[in-house]
């Protein structure tokens, strides 16, 4: 038994993008917002989220320190979560491939990820979180699934940052997960 019958198209196709992670009008790509909760509540933990409202430097890229870690998390953290929902959900339909091998890899069972460099976590917190937004619109199946992350990263405040920020996310996804069940 397939988990995705076999069509003509994508597995997602692009109109069925909920309007939660795509603007087609505006072609404007918006992350989940269990991710912006989970950032903007480390940010606001770290007492970061006023100096994130203001201007990024230029040529901003992290580093090893924790300053340059932390400026990375106000600034960047964003554009690395866009990078990747634009792969996952592929709105201008030119890596179907890439797209479905997303939601065929996450469609159920268990699955072990090793995300190194990990920085702050953003690229397996967007992965999990989209899946969660698509899943809860009932644009992919809900099938059992376990994930098995294995994150690495040299700066310690990075460690602790990720950490944090998977627990917020993990809260509000079973908040919201068990709401769904509940209905």
């Amino acid at each position: 038994m397939e988990l995705f019958p076999k069509s003509k198209g994508r597995l997602v196709e692009r109109q069925d993008i909920p309007k939660q992670l795509w603007c087609s009008v505006s072609s404007m790509i918006h992350l989940p917002p269990m991710l912006i909760a989970s950032w903007r509540g480390l940010l606001t933990k770290h007492g970061l989220l006023e100096k994130a409202k203001k201007a990024a430097p230029e040529k901003l890229i992290g580093g090893l320190t924790e300053k340059e870690s932390k400026d990375h998390l106000k600034w960047r953290f964003t554009g690395s979560s866009a990078r990747v929902s634009m792969l996952m959900l592929d709105p201008n339909g030119k890596l179907d491939d890439v797209s479905d091998a997303f939601y065929q890899t996450f469609a159920g069972n268990r699955v072990f990820i090793a995300d190194i460099p990990a920085g702050a976590g953003a690229a397996i917190l967007t992965v999990l979180t989209t899946l969660a937004e698509l899943r809860k619109r009932e644009r992919i199946p809900r099938n059992p699934l376990t994930v098995v992350i294995l994150a690495g990263e040299l700066p310690s405040f990075l460690e602790v940052t990720r950490t944090q920020c998977f627990r917020m996310s993990k809260k509000i996804w079973q908040s919201r997960l068990s709401a769904l069940n509940s209905t």
